[in-house]
C-alpha cells in the first residue's frame, strides 16, 4: 500500500508539472503570436479611400482579436490584449472586457487577466505609476492612482467615470488556493497620448 500511494504521489505530481509547462508554453507561442500579427498589422499602409471620414470610426473587433499591447515598466510586464475575457482568452492573453471603452477613448478601458500568470506582480504596482497601451492609433499613457479590493459583483468599478481612465482586473488573494473570493483593481487615469505608429520600447514579455 505504500508503494502504491507513493507511485500515485509521483505520478499526480508529474501530471501536474506537464500541465504548467504545457500552459506556460502554450502561452508563450499565443503571446509570440499576436505580437507578430500587431507588428504586421502596425507596418501595413493604411488603406487610401477618397470618401474616407477624416476621423475613422473605431474598427469593429470580434472575439479574440488583438487590441493592444499593455506595458508596466515598474513590474517589467509587456503582454497583449484580446478582445474578451473569457476563461479561454485569459489562459493566454490579457482581456478587454466588452462593452469597456476602447484606448484612447473617453471612458473607462476594462483590462483583466489571471492574477497566477500575466497579472501575478500587479499587487506590486503604486499609486503615480504609469501603465502604456500601445495600439496601433498610437500609445497612451495612464498613470495610476488608486487600488481598490472588490467583490465579483462589485462592477461600478467598470462604470466610465470623467476623461478617460484605465481599469485592471485580477483576482485576489494573488496566492489563494482555488477560485479566488475577491478581486484587485488598479485604477489609473489617461495622461499622455501619443498618436501614429506605436514606438518600439525593449522590454520582456511576461507570460507567467
Amino acid at each position: 500500500m505504500r508503494v502504491f500511494f507513493s507511485s500515485l504521489f509521483f505520478f499526480l505530481a508529474g501530471a501536474a508539472i506537464g500541465i504548467w509547462v504545457w500552459s506556460y508554453a502554450h502561452r508563450a507561442i499565443e503571446q509570440k503570436r499576436d505580437e507578430q500579427t500587431f507588428n504586421r498589422q502596425q507596418k501595413a499602409p493604411p488603406a487610401q479611400s477618397p470618401t474616407a471620414p477624416a476621423k475613422p470610426l473605431p474598427p469593429r473587433l470580434k472575439h479574440g482579436d488583438v487590441v493592444a499591447r499593455l506595458m508596466i515598466q515598474k513590474i517589467n510586464l509587456r503582454a497583449m490584449i484580446r478582445e474578451g475575457a473569457d476563461s479561454s482568452t485569459l489562459d493566454v492573453a490579457l482581456g478587454h472586457i466588452s462593452g469597456t471603452a476602447m484606448p484612447g477613448q473617453k471612458g473607462n478601458v476594462g483590462v483583466a487577466g489571471h492574477r497566477d500568470t500575466i497579472f501575478r506582480r500587479l499587487g506590486q504596482v503604486a499609486k503615480n505609476d504609469q501603465i502604456q497601451l500601445q495600439t496601433l492609433s498610437g500609445t497612451y499613457t495612464y498613470q495610476v492612482d488608486d487600488m481598490q479590493i472588490v467583490t465579483p459583483k462589485n462592477v461600478s468599478v467598470l462604470l466610465p467615470g470623467r476623461g478617460a481612465q484605465l481599469t485592471l482586473v485580477t483576482c485576489y488573494p494573488f496566492n489563494f488556493i482555488g477560485s479566488a473570493p475577491k478581486r484587485y483593481i488598479v485604477k489609473a487615469h489617461l495622461v499622455s497620448r501619443i498618436t501614429g505608429e506605436p514606438p518600439t520600447t525593449p522590454a520582456v514579455i511576461e507570460t507567467r
